[in-house]
């Protein structure tokens, strides 16, 4: 069998005709946008930083005003317990805090103008919500919240 192509199978491929002022008018308005000398792009740069820059001022959080203040969460039953703290001061909550049978949870809050941690907390497993009620409490630094 030969490899090579007969006449009669050869191909024509043409070309696509486009009006030679469409063709133009895209060229020169590429140009127009890559040359160094339009206003955008001695702007562009500029304007580019200082947008990178007022987002990454937008990322950092303030620190809270009368600063943080660490406490402990206490497991006082027989079984691990799930949580979810809201920090009253800060307005942030802390969902599944989780806290091992019989031991402590290390928990960092706001502070408020005493120097306390003001927090709203319920447990997050059971059927009812009236066998989860919702607590308040005021815990002072270093000090366990015994949860049972």
């Amino acid at each position: 069998m030969n490899s090579t192509l007969s006449p009669m199978h050869s191909f024509q491929v043409r070309k696509r005709q486009t009006s030679p002022l469409a063709s133009s008018r895209c060229d020169s308005e590429f140009s127009i946008i890559m040359s160094a000398t339009t206003p955008l792009s001695k702007v562009g740069f500029p304007i580019v930083f200082s947008a990178v820059l007022l987002l990454f001022g937008c990322q950092s959080s303030t620190p809270p005003e009368f600063g943080m203040v660490d406490w402990y969460i206490a497991n006082g039953g027989g079984s691990s317990i799930t949580l979810t703290v809201y920090d009253k001061v800060c307005g942030r909550n802390y969902y599944r805090v989780r806290v091992a049978r019989a031991s402590e949870t290390p928990i960092s809050t706001c502070a408020n103008e005493a120097g306390d941690a003001e927090i709203r907390f319920s447990r997050t497993a059971g059927y009812s919500v009236s066998a989860n009620p919702v607590r308040h409490d005021v815990v002072s630094s270093n000090q366990s919240l015994l949860v049972d």
